[in-house]
């Protein structure tokens, strides 16, 4: 009897135990909610094996250079699918996030400097559910320079979707401008190897990187140039928009330049301060 009776006292405290458990550890569903972690969001363009020069550069199959000083573009909204187990139920977004469908949306429009890594308005401290993250898509889109659109006026991103400029070397002349002004709407998916492990006890950095040498993968400016399908404008200068490029082997660039950036994303996360 006193054997039964002991079996008994560690089912019974083995139970309370489990249910400690889940509710400290923020188990979801049958109503509790998710642990939460705080986030700064960043989309950068990087360089995809930084070495000694630190500078943001991509090279041609010619070997040409470029060395880009700006690159800007529009998002319209930045999505990214709720850790396993996590419903939208669980968890209570604050602004700019909004979740539905079980995909947690920071709607935008956001004005976003690539190589500062910065954007209007601010991505930074946001809170999400904590858990392993493996996927985000940004949808990029045009920006219509419209009112509450954090685009300034008159900049050439109005109208556009991603601006890029950059100085290259050609035919003697080591400080030729490349100026890039492409429009589309697409989903860009930046994804991670191993999944990214988001815990509630940190602070994280949550950075999508455009490796430009991938986003510029098989664009033979020098050629294009050399062949004549590209031409220097009256300053010497590059200047590629959707409408300037004609025909021949060189006729599509920048629908490979479009087609590059969707599939160049990356993901990665580190720890910040808090």
């Amino acid at each position: 009897m006193y054997k039964r009776s002991v079996s008994y006292l560690f089912q019974i405290m083995a139970m309370v135990a489990a249910s400690h458990f889940w509710s400290c550890e923020g188990g979801t569903g049958a109503g509790n909610p998710a642990t939460e972690t705080q986030i700064t969001l960043r989309l950068d363009a990087t360089n995809s094996s930084p070495g000694a020069d630190t500078s943001l550069y991509f090279l041609d199959p010619q070997g040409t250079r470029f060395h880009i000083l700006e690159a800007q573009a529009h998002v319209r909204h930045i999505e990214f699918d709720l850790p396993d187990g996590t419903k939208c139920g669980d968890v209570k977004p604050q602004p700019p996030l909004t979740c539905d469908s079980e995909r947690i949306t920071a709607e935008g429009p956001y004005f976003v400097d690539l190589v500062e890594g910065t954007s209007v308005p601010s991505l930074g401290q946001i809170r999400v559910p904590a858990g392993n993250y493996s996927r985000i898509d940004v949808r990029f889109a045009e920006a219509d320079g419209g009112g509450g659109n954090p685009v300034p006026a008159g900049h050439p991103l109005v109208g556009n979707t991603l601006v890029l400029k950059a100085t290259f070397a050609y035919q003697g002349k080591n400080d030729r401008q490349l100026s890039l002004a492409l429009k589309f709407s697409e989903d860009m998916r930046f994804e991670s190897d191993n999944q990214l492990r988001l815990l509630a006890t940190n602070a994280y950095a949550v950075v999508m990187k455009i490796p430009v040498d991938q986003w510029m993968k098989n664009v033979n400016f020098t050629k294009c140039l050399q062949d004549g399908e590209l031409k220097l404008d009256a300053s010497g200068n590059l200047s590629i928009t959707d409408d300037s490029v004609g025909g021949g082997d060189c006729g599509g660039i920048e629908n490979t330049i479009k087609d590059n950036l969707k599939n160049s994303g990356e993901l990665s996360s580190t720890l910040l301060e808090r």
